[in-house]
């Protein structure tokens, strides 16, 4: 059975623990403004997987909100912009293997967390509706984010 923390319409993390011995393992998706990121058909470690998003808030939390990618939010290259930023305003997501296929970063512009990321052209699948190498951004309220953070720290038991 399926579980899902936020919505699969703004900020969603949709989960199903493997039917094996050990219920720590699972498959995982994250959903980002009606986009299904993470390869459905493979297993990761559910803790890592809430665990990234939980340090992700924590990394979040601790930056300060940065002019310069509010401005570079209309450009077609923020990824590219981002890589390349040293002042660690923006921020890497990596879940897990089943997500191999996507860059993920995300950064707080005002009251809104915001993600963009990319599916890559030598992905391992096909994605609904993700086109690979073009760059996708979806802003999130903060108190979504913190909604589906909190509710990642009780699955770690936190």
């Amino acid at each position: 059975m399926k579980d899902l923390i936020g919505s699969r319409e703004s900020l969603g993390l949709e989960f199903e623990r493997a039917n094996c011995d050990s219920p720590r393992m699972g498959k995982a998706t994250i959903w980002l403004e009606g986009h299904a990121l993470g390869n459905p058909d493979e297993e990761v470690i559910l803790g890592t997987f809430f665990h990234s998003i939980v340090s992700l808030a924590d990394r979040i939390e601790n930056s300060e909100y940065n002019e310069t990618f509010a401005e570079q939010r209309i450009e077609s290259n923020l990824l590219e912009f981002i890589s390349d930023f040293s002042t660690g305003a923006a921020h890497s997501l990596t879940p897990g293997e089943s997500f191999d296929d996507f860059l993920i970063y995300a950064f707080l512009d005002g009251n809104s967390v915001v993600f963009v990321w990319k599916l890559f052209s030598d992905a391992s699948r096909s994605y609904d509706g993700i086109i690979p190498e073009k760059q996708y951004i979806a802003s999130i309220t903060e108190n979504q984010f913190h909604e589906v953070v909190k509710r990642s720290r009780l699955e770690l038991g936190d």
